[in-house]
């Protein structure tokens, strides 16, 4: 029925960005890009979990700056303008700011979480990738993280996970590497 699947959709949203091993292998995964100095986009689906990561990013000592939909023009500005000049920063935000309308050059690894199926939003994600700088290695790297939560009775996000994986072929994207979580030993 309807009404369980946005439950389960609800309850799949709280995990990713509430669960203390879910913000430590998102984390992990960014500090294999900032350890080089380089900077990585984090994008979520919903606010929470933006701000849940950019707040234990910064416990844990890491560089890391948040862009919601409330931050002012000035603020964007400045945090792009770092972001541009150095190196070793975590951006930490949503779909709905960061997929469109931002260019940050200076962007080497990209970190997707669970943002659903749009083709149109997950495009524009990735498209912040694509951004030129002379500092940018050839190869980016971009994680689509995908949980398994069937054993629960949902599975909105292997579904839409699969759904963007397809997406990826179609536009001739490698993917290199599939690893999907299995959220229930979490």
């Amino acid at each position: 029925p309807p009404e369980l699947a946005a439950t389960y959709r609800r309850l799949e949203m709280k995990f990713l960005g509430n669960n203390i091993h879910m913000l430590n292998y998102i984390l992990a995964l960014c500090k294999q890009i900032t350890d080089q100095n380089r900077n990585v986009l984090v994008i979520f689906k919903n606010r929470q979990p933006a701000i849940n990561l950019f707040e234990y990013a910064n416990e844990q000592g890491c560089k890391a700056h948040l862009i919601l939909g409330g931050t002012q023009k000035d603020v964007r500005s400045g945090i792009k303008g770092q972001i541009e000049r150095e190196g070793g920063w975590i951006l930490s935000c949503t779909d709905g700011v960061m997929s469109m309308g931002v260019s940050i050059n200076n962007l080497h690894g990209l970190i997707l979480c669970m943002i659903g199926h749009s083709p149109h939003v997950t495009l524009q994600s990735v498209g912040r990738m694509l951004r030129n700088h002379p500092d940018k290695f050839q190869v980016t790297v971009c994680y689509d993280i995908v949980n398994d939560f069937t054993p629960i009775g949902s599975d909105y996000d292997l579904s839409n996970g699969a759904d963007r994986l397809k997406l990826y072929k179609n536009e001739n994207y490698p993917v290199y590497d599939r690893v999907i979580r299995d959220a229930s030993k979490y």
